[in-house]
């Protein structure tokens, strides 16, 4: 599984984490979400080092000291979303009629890792 796909379904994760679910299905996330923790740890951690030489302007846009180093910023991210990680994890169960709000977003970064019923 690519590690892009594992970084959206973990923001959609963090996203469901803060509505009230039934108790089967809020701690059948919540081992989903510690599952891809460590992928989420190492995202931000490479983040970090790649964006090593930018300033952070309000808004949390980055401003890199020259076009050179943002293509090389880019082209680690691009990189990194781009690596193959193996997981294995039990899909959790959405029924369909559950009262959760998602976005069409979330439910596409879902869909490896929630059956949708």
């Amino acid at each position: 599984m690519l590690q892009s796909k594992i970084v959206s379904a973990y923001k959609a994760l963090t996203k469901l984490s803060q509505q009230d679910l039934p108790i089967r299905l809020a701690f059948d996330l919540f081992k989903i979400k510690q599952q891809l923790q460590p992928q989420w740890d190492f995202q931000i951690e490479e983040e970090t080092k790649a964006a090593a030489t930018a300033t952070q302007l309000p808004g949390g846009r980055l401003e890199f000291p020259s076009a050179e180093t943002a293509d090389v910023f880019r082209k680690k991210l691009a990189e990194i979303a781009e690596m193959d990680v193996e997981l294995e994890i039990k899909k959790a169960s959405i029924p369909l009629t559950a009262e959760i709000r998602l976005s069409v977003e979330d439910i596409e970064a879902l869909k490896d890792f929630v059956e949708f019923e």
